[in-house]
């Protein structure tokens, strides 16, 4: 469960589905049915699924365009967790900031979702990372995924 999902469930969030509605947006498991003319997709592909209300669901249709292969590797709890922390932070640093090596990234909520998300990607781009957290257990957490220097 993401801030996101939280905010949608109290009507707060940009996405606003029309009450009674199955909340979450990310999910991974095991396609058990295509569409016709699906052609990207076959029952038994491990997929992660994004962008679409309903993950909390036991099962829940969704374009083909949302689903994204899993690799063997990678476990379902895993997949699941991608888009929403790791796709914000990576979509903000690459494509937005447009984070360089060298760089200095200050990274204010880093023990959380997306900002541990934003360290770790930042640290793998070469940046040197300020992590800033509010306690000496989410500091060292913050520092074994990356952090250059922590800040209280």
């Amino acid at each position: 469960m993401n801030f996101p999902d939280l905010l949608t469930i109290r009507g707060l969030y940009q996405v606003r589905p029309e009450p009674p509605f199955t909340p979450g947006f990310e999910a991974a498991g095991t396609v058990s049915a295509v569409g016709e003319g699906v052609v990207t997709l076959s029952v038994g592909d491990r997929v992660a699924v994004t962008g679409v209300v309903g993950a909390f669901a036991e099962q829940w249709l969704v374009p083909a365009t949302s689903c994204l292969p899993l690799p063997a590797g990678v476990s379902f709890e895993a997949g699941a967790t991608v888009s929403v922390t790791y796709g914000t932070s990576y979509h903000a640093l690459k494509q937005r900031a447009r984070l360089e090596p060298g760089e200095t990234l200050l990274v204010l909520g880093a023990a959380g979702g997306v900002g541990s998300a934003a360290v770790e990607i930042a640290a793998h781009m070469g940046a040197i990372v300020i992590a800033a957290a509010s306690t000496d257990e989410k500091l060292a957490f913050c520092r074994g995924i990356g952090a250059t220097e922590i800040v209280n």
